[in-house]
């Protein structure tokens, strides 16, 4: 068996623990990214657009009126604006939009 230098082993060791934490800095920053852009386009998907011309659908309570068409016009123009109804932190906003058109 031939020896190893004792150079030449510190430096292979060093070698193999530079690309060990090369490829461990790579993948920590994939993660990163793949959290960055996560996270940008869930903010993204929650802006609230605006739709030129669209209004938020009445309701009189008059007889011929459907409450059902109401609710699901209002789903639309939500759906329309971006707006999450189901999300908890909207629901006092969605209540008071369907409040405010009655």
């Amino acid at each position: 068996m031939e020896e190893q230098n004792p150079v030449m082993a510190l430096l292979d060791g060093l070698t193999q623990a530079i690309h060990e934490r090369s490829h461990m800095v790579a993948n920590q920053n994939s993660e990163f990214r793949a959290s960055v852009m996560e996270q940008l386009q869930h903010q993204h998907s929650h802006r609230e657009i605006r739709i030129e011309g669209a209004s938020m659908p009445t309701f009189h309570g008059k007889l011929q009126e459907s409450v059902d068409k109401f609710i699901f016009e209002a789903k639309l123009f939500m759906n329309g604006k971006n707006i999450d109804y189901d999300l908890p932190g909207n629901q006092a906003r969605v209540v008071a939009m369907l409040a405010s058109n009655l």
